[in-house]
């Protein structure tokens, strides 16, 4: 059944997942013992989920991966820590850690993954190429969440022409914020500047450290590192419209009535974790800690208040158009991709209309 053309069937749910709307008590909480006991009913005015295995939701296992160490996958952290995926029906046996976003593509292809949480960039590629279209369903980041830092002796953008700036490999969210920040300051790759393909945040910065590159773009918390290696600020990428991390799965999945209810409860439990994380600062910090295994509370707040999710986590389709422009250069199929073929807001639009995302903050 095709989701667009339907109404969100939020019936079949009501009882055993999403409950009255209307009910605002909220049952003794289950939070692994590492973090805090979650706040009281009278402070969530959250509806009573079920927990998994309970006699009306029987647990649906579902395998979930993030994608690097950064605040950007900091929703699915704190759902799987909070317990919130629990509560909601779903077994989830912890969260794989995909360092290559083009990896997770190809284990969400084979069906080794059911949800992986990345920039939509190399799912969009891979969807142009195949017979199996992947969607990002929800986007819960504010914004790119990279900075581009450089050498101390480079004092503007415009210093970079002639320079190497270092990203991961084409394709990756951090090639494609370089490749549009900088286009936007009126720099074009290969006749501006070039970008080095070096891998992951800790390989670019080695590479600015070694003066390999003259730049780089780094996520909270590299950010802090870099700066306390002298190296300093040009730009906030942030303003770019752009995708970050978010889950992404399979158009059949979706289609499919037990793959939908599975991520109906998906990211009715990451609309939980993102109400806790916005009203409870200390769990953030806490989620944060035992996954970048930093206990520095400058560094945590940094990395919380430039990653706090969005209220309401919707996909942005201009991210995906801007997307599908860039790799048209490489691909001529995605000239004439409709962007709405890549995503599907349907879920988090009903959560909303549904008035479920206001009930976690009253």
């Amino acid at each position: 059944m095709i989701v667009g053309r339907r109404s969100f069937a939020l019936g079949r749910l009501a009882a055993p997942l999403l409950g009255a709307l209307a009910v605002v008590a909220c049952a003794a909480p289950v939070a692994p013992a590492a973090l805090e006991a979650r706040p009281t009913a009278a402070a969530t005015s959250a509806p009573t989920p079920p927990a998994a295995g309970s006699p009306t939701v029987a647990a649906t296992r579902l395998r979930v991966s993030t994608n690097g160490l950064s605040g950007n996958v900091l929703t699915p952290w704190a759902a799987y820590l909070g317990g919130y995926f629990a509560e909601h029906g779903l077994a989830v046996d912890g969260l794989v850690d995909v360092g290559s976003s083009t990896t997770a593509v190809q284990s969400l292809l084979a069906h080794d993954l059911d949800v992986i949480n990345i920039a939509p960039n190399a799912a969009i590629e891979a969807s142009l190429k195949g017979d199996t279209t992947l969607v990002a369903i929800a986007n819960p980041p504010p914004g790119t969440g990279f900075w581009l830092y450089a050498q101390p002796d480079i004092g503007s953008v415009d210093d970079l022409r002639g320079k190497l700036v270092a990203a991961n490999q084409p394709g990756s969210s951090s090639y494609f914020a370089v490749e549009y920040a900088l286009r936007e300051q009126g720099l074009e790759v290969g006749r501006d500047y070039d970008i080095l393909s070096v891998g992951n945040s800790s390989a670019q910065l080695a590479a600015l450290q070694q003066g390999q590159v003259q730049a780089s773009v780094f996520s909270a918390p590299t950010t802090a590192l870099a700066r306390r290696g002298g190296f300093v600020e040009l730009l906030d990428l942030n303003a770019v419209p752009y995708n970050a991390n978010g889950p992404v799965v399979r158009r059949e999945a979706l289609d499919d009535p037990a793959g939908h209810d599975a991520l109906v409860r998906y990211l009715a439990a990451s609309v939980d974790a993102i109400a806790r994380l916005r009203q409870d600062p200390e769990f953030g910090y806490q989620v944060l800690g035992a996954y970048l295994k930093v206990s520095d509370r400058g560094i945590l707040d940094e990395v919380y208040q430039a990653y706090l999710p969005k209220r309401v986590p919707l996909v942005v389709p201009e991210g995906i158009a801007l997307v599908l422009a860039g790799i048209a250069s490489r691909d001529p199929a995605a000239h004439d991709a409709a962007p709405h073929r890549f995503y599907d807001n349907s879920i988090v639009e009903e959560l909303q209309r549904s008035g479920y995302i206001d009930a976690r903050y009253q």
